[in-house]
């Protein structure tokens, strides 16, 4: 009873809908060419060597978390207030942990406690955690809140990156957002 089928009413199991969806996935560049490819303005020979998943996803998020845990590189928080203390991130790591082991591993794989051991964390693990439960688990646990709205705004460059498509003005409004996200970042 809970294994449902769809019955086409055509021979030899053929499904137009495989069509549909192969078409679909070419075009958006899941199977074939990603969809960049398309616009002429961007440089591929440039683009390649700092895509979406490596920029973000093995650099940029990898590099916060331990900015704001006071492990990068050996810096102090100089004139900012934006390290969380090593209490707060257990707990944020027990969170993590709780939070998705009831979530299907179609959505995230298990994620260890990151505040304990972020070695075995995969890229597609960051970008789940980062997109949808830090939002919510760093809330309030910056001394100032500029720092969760930082955060929360690279949230929303990514997850604009990740779009299926994309208008023009909204390539103009991600150009700007990630102007002023780098400009914060510096300070």
């Amino acid at each position: 009873m809970g294994n449902c089928q769809v019955l086409w009413p055509v021979n030899n199991g053929y499904n137009p809908l495989n069509d549909v969806a192969n078409d679909l996935a070419m075009y958006h560049g899941i199977n074939g060419d990603p969809a960049l490819h398309r616009v002429s303005s961007v440089d591929l020979a440039q683009c390649y060597p700092w895509d979406w998943m490596h920029l973000f996803l093995e650099n940029i998020v990898p590099s916060l978390i331990k900015l704001w845990m006071g492990k990068f590189k050996g810096l102090d928080v100089g004139t900012g207030n934006y390290e969380i203390a090593e209490e707060v991130w257990a707990e944020i790591g027990r969170e993590t942990v709780d939070a998705v082991k009831d979530i299907p591993s179609a959505f995230v794989r298990s994620l260890p406690n990151i505040a304990v051991d972020r070695s075995y964390v995969t890229v597609e693990g960051w970008g789940f955690w980062f997109m949808y439960l830090a939002p919510f688990l760093l809330q309030h646990q910056f001394a100032d809140e500029k720092y969760h709205r930082h955060l929360c705004d690279l949230v929303d460059i990514m997850k604009t990156c990740l779009q299926f498509e994309i208008t023009e003005q909204e390539i103009d409004e991600l150009e700007g957002k990630i102007h002023a996200w780098v400009r914060l970042y510096e300070e």
